[in-house]
């Protein structure tokens, strides 16, 4: 966690600089104040995971199994230390060692179904091993991506059980995070196009109906990561 060494306080004004000391007490405050808003950093091997598990979904998606494979190699150089270096559930770290091990044999096996699920898997394990440092693009978000990925592969695989599961689950997801979307600049009108993309979702009834929204909505949530700067 980063402190200030700074005990004085430098006052902008149209006048010449003026140092003002700080009283202890005030200076706790501020060193409180500090202390509360500043989240500890998401280490870079957690982050190298959720990036590269998304480029590995990329490139397995379009048959690109050089790059799948290159993808691969960075993602697991990414995940060598996470057990000793990321807070966090041992169950879900071990679920993430469980998933490169899958990934790993359908990425020399050029299956692309099992590489696909697997890489999204990590994505989602990634992003809840994210929790206890506070991202700034909130959880929820990278977990309303990892769900549009879902739609993308239960309908390509004709699974009207897990495009239902899916759906329900997204909802769920987007209720938790709906009001925090609502309250940032541009949020209110994000909203309400999200909600209408989940209605759609909801009224699907065919694995085209789900594949037809899965790509809106996919677009949408990178809108939604945006309003978080």
């Amino acid at each position: 966690m980063r402190t200030t060494s700074f005990f004085m306080i430098r006052i902008r004004s149209n006048r010449p600089r003026r140092l003002v000391a700080v009283s202890g007490v005030t200076l706790g405050a501020v060193l409180i104040v500090v202390s509360c808003s500043e989240a500890p950093k998401v280490p870079g091997q957690l982050e190298s995971v959720a990036h590269y598990s998304e480029n590995l979904y990329d490139a397995a998606r379009t048959n690109d199994w050089t790059a799948a494979a290159a993808q691969l190699d960075t993602l697991k150089r990414g995940a060598t230390d996470l057990s000793a270096t990321v807070n966090g559930s041992a169950e879900l770290k071990s679920s993430v060692s469980s998933q490169l091990a899958v990934i790993d044999t359908s990425v020399s096996n050029r299956n692309r179904a099992a590489t696909l699920r697997s890489a999204n898997e990590v994505t989602r394990l990634a992003a809840e091993l994210t929790r206890p440092y506070n991202p700034q693009v909130p959880v929820e978000i990278t977990l309303l991506d990892y769900s549009g990925r879902e739609l993308e592969l239960w309908a390509e695989a004709g699974d009207s059980t897990k495009l239902r599961a899916a759906t329900v689950t997204m909802r769920q997801t987007w209720g938790r995070v709906r009001n925090t979307v609502e309250k940032q600049r541009g949020g209110l009108a994000a909203a309400i196009s999200f909600d209408a993309l989940i209605a759609r979702a909801e009224s699907a009834t065919t694995s085209g109906d789900y594949a037809a929204v899965a790509a809106p909505i996919l677009d949408e949530v990178d809108k939604l990561e945006r309003l978080f700067p």
